[in-house]
């Protein structure tokens, strides 16, 4: 992903006015700024959600082939949605399962040994989840995660703070060095802790020139920043869709592998991921369907994918390079004003996305009782961090100013 870098215009209000049911935990004039960890649930979920539980009363297992809205062929319609919000074709794209448990597949599948090629690089302040996958994978593909795990933060420093900016230019530059002993860069799309959004094109490139592949956790990017992951050549790719996908709490998650890897099995066997005609038959081989629908494990979550459908048809309204656009410049905005003020922050001026992160230290826990104290809800991370989110679908400047003014008092 190429950061926004230009000045964008700041929006009137939100994009998606009275579309989206505003949590109000802290009362009736709640700013809900919480959005990069639980997304407000799309209006039209309701409905969604009882249509689908209506097919299952009255239909049963019928459901799943009778009509318009059949349940079988629910994947292959979000794929096609999913493709639209993430710059990639249908079949490169799948939602199902967790994103703990892609996470874990696409280690697995990428990270196997190929030769000298053993080391796996990674964001040293990457999310636990995961860090925990690195490493059990590690050990499940007979690696040492002592020499074949190389962590890469801040400037370069071997323990650089976990809210850190990364140098995007150390970065290649240690991917260079890793030279024909690097197999796998795996990294994010934006950094959860202080919201650095990266280069996604260039760090790929980067790790394909020394014949590297490229994955991305794109937990804190997917409908936040603009994607094109074909267009970037990125070898693979996970999110989940309960942040800024709006899906709701535990969504099911999200997949994407370049068409290059499509005839590739994936390191788990499902049933799912078996070919259609034979998912009921009685052979012991597994005959995988091509592209990322083999990567499919366990039948499809039809209650979940009610939901994700109706959250993604909100982004697909307003169309994802401008909900960008008013993220970024959101975000922006609030930046500069509270910088101009005094505070300070560690996402950085133009390589960022929707979410703000302020560093407070010490003075974190008050600050955030002063917005709350002022209906105002982000969250609060130790070692002293507060996270604000603009979603620009039902945040606007209105917001902006609410912080503003609880923070520097006008």
């Amino acid at each position: 992903m190429s950061a926004p870098t230009a000045a964008t215009a700041l929006p009137a209000a939100p994009l998606a006015p009275g579309r989206f049911a505003l949590p109000q935990p802290l009362g009736t004039q709640t700013s809900y700024l919480c959005g990069h960890s639980l997304g407000a649930m799309p209006v039209a979920a309701q409905g969604a959600l009882e249509t689908a539980r209506l097919q299952w009363a009255q239909s049963g297992v019928q459901a799943w082939f009778d009509g318009d809205e059949a349940w079988v062929g629910r994947a292959d319609r979000i794929a096609t949605q999913l493709g639209h919000l993430l710059g990639a074709q249908p079949a490169s794209v799948r939602a199902f399962n967790h994103l703990s448990s892609h996470i874990h597949a696409l280690l697995l599948h990428f990270g196997r040994p190929r030769g000298r090629r053993r080391k796996i690089l990674y964001e040293a302040g990457a999310f636990p989840s995961d860090r925990f996958a690195l490493h059990s994978v590690a050990t499940l593909l007979g690696l040492d995660p002592d020499t074949d795990l190389i962590a890469f933060g801040g400037d370069g420093a071997p323990d650089p703070a976990p809210h850190s900016l990364v140098d995007e230019d150390a970065l290649c530059a240690a991917i260079a060095e890793q030279g024909e002993e690097l197999n796998l860069l795996y990294w994010s799309g934006v950094a959860y802790l202080n919201g650095q959004a990266f280069d996604i094109a260039r760090l790929t490139q980067a790790a394909q020139a020394v014949g590297a592949h490229a994955a991305f956790d794109l937990a804190h990017a997917a409908g936040n920043v603009a994607l094109a992951l074909e267009d970037w050549g990125v070898d693979a790719a996970c999110w989940c869709h309960y942040k800024y996908l709006n899906a709701g709490p535990g969504a099911v998650g999200g997949l994407y592998l370049h068409p290059r890897h499509h005839a590739a099995g994936p390191p788990l066997a499902g049933w799912w991921g078996h070919e259609p005609q034979a998912r009921f038959g009685a052979g012991e081989d597994f005959h995988p369907r091509p592209g990322a629908a083999g990567w499919e494990s366990g039948t499809p979550p039809i209650l979940g994918y009610a939901l994700l459908e109706a959250a993604l048809a909100e982004h697909l309204r307003v169309g994802m390079p401008a909900v960008a656009r008013a993220g970024h410049a959101l975000c922006a905005d609030l930046a500069g004003r509270l910088r101009a003020g005094g505070l300070t922050l560690l996402t950085p001026p133009q390589a960022h996305g929707a979410m703000l992160s302020l560093w407070a230290g010490d003075e974190a826990p008050a600050l955030f009782a002063r917005l709350r104290d002022s209906g105002i809800l982000g969250d609060l991370r130790p070692p002293g961090i507060i996270r604000l989110a603009l979603a620009p679908l039902y945040n606007g400047p209105a917001d902006c100013d609410r912080v503003c003014a609880a923070l520097l008092g006008g």
